[in-house]
């Protein structure tokens, strides 16, 4: 055995001696026997279940979801859709999907409690925080579940007389255009596309994916301290228009990246972690006179956001969250993403934010926040969308663009800022060239928030008081 480590140089002096000790007093704490060891939590309990659903799984319309009050807090939620491929195609032609296609079902979430809206999630918004809430390999998955790479059942879709080889499916082949799974005439009607997904909605992962028990914090809403109040999710479904697929054939007349088809049906189902209290913290709660002030993450969109000009100003003067940072996701025109045709398009922006007339950050680069810098600055992520195709060797590019613009120092954090305090909020987005090439979707970026606003618990009711 080597001798040659930290002991063997050790004489209480320097660094060293400021970070270690070999004496056993107040100040000295042990890696391997300390609060994880002695420190208790009250016990709870949790579980994933499906929520009860009731309405039309139909493009255009609306399905609502009513949580009973069983649960002491309901915790994440989790969206399942799909779509089966008879209703994209019935003539078994070929079927081409958008990046991250099976979103665009969605035009809006409402996450109600009683009578009151808490959180309205659109489909660019859960976007943002799926980028930038996820580690890599989660997101990864999930982008290539929305863009046509999981089908349930699994493989039954193959016809195998057809297939090029053993092993071989539709779905591992990336169109061009479209940059999502191209799905060729060699498969049967018996098969949906499939994806399962976190809503991110208004917990938040205050732990990360490996963490000590003393560390361990569990976020959601407390339905046991409001039990008559319905805890409602509500989702509309995209009016008419699915975007689900796109042609290979351009459309000069569509003003998104995706062209349009039209579906009739879909299936969806919510899930939720369901969380249960011990008796005497349930009390607790329930019975405090002053009530239980909350923080919870919430969310806040500007939509219809259109930057094919030589200077684009938003108004953000409607924002009132305590709020940590901003994420501006710009959707690319339905075009053949070449590597050539997109160099350096991503960072091309300036961006400046002014608050009540004063420069937050003065002018910067957009490369300051898309490459990863913004993300680690907050302890956030910033994904981007690297799809394989393992048969072609083929990899997809992006059709969406993210800007994180940090307003704190950590997500989610005391340095965050109070923008409900402010009258003036402007974030004005300027093109290095002086003019834009005019390959970003009309209307088609949005602009979310990200922060905390406060549910209070008391008297058996929950509201949202201080922003």
């Amino acid at each position: 055995m080597s001798s040659v480590t930290s002991l063997a140089g050790y004489n209480g002096t320097g660094t060293q001696g400021t970070a270690v000790t070999n004496k056993l007093d107040d100040t000295a704490r042990s890696v391997f026997w300390n609060e994880n060891n002695t420190n208790r939590a009250l016990i709870y309990g949790a579980q994933l279940v499906e929520a009860p659903g009731g309405g039309e799984d139909k493009i255009g319309g609306s399905k609502t979801w009513i949580l009973d009050n069983t649960p002491d807090v309901i915790g994440d939620l989790f969206l399942r859709i799909r779509v089966p491929v008879s209703q994209l195609d019935g003539n078994l032609s070929d079927v081409y999907m958008a990046q991250c296609g099976l979103l665009n079902v969605i035009d809006r979430i409402d996450i109600k409690v009683g009578s009151q809206i808490w959180q309205t999630l659109d489909r660019n918004t859960i976007y943002a925080l799926l980028c930038t809430e996820l580690e890599n390999g989660q997101f990864y998955n999930i982008v290539k579940s929305l863009s046509g790479g999981e089908t349930f059942p699994s493989n039954n879709f193959i016809n195998t007389s057809k297939a090029q080889g053993a092993g071989v499916g539709p779905s591992l082949s990336l169109d061009e255009r479209n940059q999502g799974y191209e799905f060729n005439n060699n498969f049967t009607k018996d098969f949906s596309l499939d994806v399962f997904f976190p809503l991110l909605a208004f917990t938040k992962n205050y732990t990360g994916i490996k963490t000590s028990f003393n560390s361990i914090n569990e976020s959601g809403h407390l339905y046991g301290a409001a039990p008559d109040q319905q805890f409602i999710v509500q989702i509309y479904f995209s009016n008419g228009i699915s975007n689900i697929t796109t042609s290979q054939t351009p459309n000069p007349t569509c003003n998104s990246v995706f062209t349009n088809k039209n579906t009739t049906e879909l299936q969806t189902n919510l899930y939720y972690r369901q969380i249960t209290m011990s008796n005497i913290e349930r009390s607790s709660i329930i019975n405090a006179p002053a009530g239980i002030p909350m923080r919870i993450k919430l969310t806040q969109e500007i939509q219809n956001i259109d930057l094919n000009s030589s200077r684009t100003r938003i108004d953000c003067s409607r924002f009132n969250l305590y709020a940590s940072h901003l994420i501006l996701t710009v959707p690319l025109l339905n075009e053949d993403y070449l590597a050539w045709n997109l160099f350096g398009l991503e960072s091309m922006f300036n961006f400046e934010l002014h608050i009540n007339g004063t420069s937050l950050f003065g002018v910067m680069p957009s490369i300051a926040f898309n490459n990863g810098s913004s993300g680690y600055y907050l302890g956030i992520n910033n994904n981007k969308v690297i799809l394989f195709d393992s048969s072609q060797g083929a990899i997809a590019g992006q059709v969406r663009y993210t800007y994180i613009i940090p307003l704190a120092s950590t997500a989610y954090g005391g340095s965050s800022l109070p923008l409900n305090r402010f009258d003036s909020i402007t974030l004005t987005v300027t093109p290095v060239t002086g003019s834009s090439p005019g390959v970003f979707a009309t209307n088609g970026a949005s602009l979310t928030c990200i922060g905390q606003s406060v549910a209070l618990y008391k008297e058996g009711a929950a509201s949202i008081t201080t922003y």
